[in-house]
C-alpha cells in the first residue's frame, strides 16, 4: 500500500505515523501538482482522485519529510522569523506615532543607544498621548526581550549535529551570520537533495520568472 497528501499546516505527523505502521506514504509539494487549465473546480472527493492517478503514474513531487530533531530546529528558527517580523511592525508603529506629532528621528540608525536614549526622553503634554507612547514603547521592549530569548536559544544548536559543521561551512561567506547559516541549514537539512546551484536557487524562489507570448512579454523578479 502506498499513499500521499499535499504539503500543509497539518506537517509530517501523518506520514511518520503510517510509515511506522509499514504504510509507504509521501508528502508533495502542492505547487507542483500537475493541473489541467479548463479543471475550475476544487473539491476533497476530485483531488483525492487526481493525487492518487497522479501518485499512481509517478507524476508527483515529493518533499523531504526531516527527523523530528530537524523540524523542532526549525520551528525555532521560525519563531525567530516571526519575533522579527513582530519586532519590525511594533517599531513602525512606534515610528509612525512619533512621525504624526512632530517627533522624528534626526540620527541616522534607530538600533543605536542614542535612539534608545532619544525615546526615553521625550514627553507629552497631554495625558492619553503620554499614555498610548508608553504602551507603544512598551510593546516594542517586550519584543526585544522575546528576540534576544530566542537567538540565545538558537546560537546552542549552532555547534550540535547535525547543523555545526553547516553552519561552520556558510558562515565562512561574507554577509552570512550564524543563525542566518543555522536557519539555512535547518530548512534545507540535506543538500544532496539540489544536484546544481539552480536547484537550490528554485528552492529559495530566486528565480525569474517569465509568462511571454506573440509580442506580450511578462517578466517578474
Amino acid at each position: 500500500m502506498r499513499a500521499c497528501y499535499e504539503a500543509g499546516p497539518t506537517g509530517f505527523e501523518l506520514a511518520r505515523l503510517l510509515s511506522s505502521m509499514g504504510v509507504g506514504c509521501e508528502v508533495i509539494a502542492p505547487s507542483l501538482i500537475p493541473r489541467a487549465p479548463g479543471d475550475k473546480v476544487k473539491t476533497d472527493r476530485r483531488d483525492c482522485r487526481r493525487l492518487a492517478r497522479l501518485h499512481r503514474a509517478g507524476e508527483l513531487v515529493a518533499v523531504r519529510i526531516p527527523t523530528v530533531g530537524e523540524e523542532a530546529v526549525r520551528d525555532l528558527c521560525r519563531t525567530r522569523a516571526d519575533m522579527v517580523e513582530d519586532l519590525t511592525r511594533a517599531r513602525n508603529r512606534l515610528g509612525k506615532f512619533l512621525l504624526r506629532h512632530g517627533r522624528p528621528w534626526r540620527g541616522s540608525s534607530t538600533r543605536t543607544q542614542a535612539y534608545q536614549a532619544w525615546l526615553r526622553s521625550q514627553r507629552f503634554d497631554q495625558p492619553a498621548m503620554a499614555q498610548t507612547f508608553g504602551h507603544y514603547l512598551a510593546v516594542v521592549e517586550v519584543r526585544n526581550q522575546a528576540l534576544d530569548a530566542v537567538e540565545a536559544d538558537l546560537v546552542g544548536w549552532c555547534q550540535r549535529p547535525p547543523f555545526d559543521w553547516q553552519v561552520a561551512r556558510l558562515a565562512a561567506y561574507r554577509g552570512v551570520t550564524r543563525l542566518g547559516a543555522l536557519t539555512l541549514a535547518a530548512e534545507v537539512a540535506d543538500w544532496r537533495r539540489f544536484a546544481t546551484a539552480k536547484a537550490f536557487m528554485g528552492f529559495c524562489g530566486l528565480v525569474p520568472s517569465e509568462y511571454s507570448s506573440g509580442h506580450t512579454v511578462h517578466r517578474a523578479g
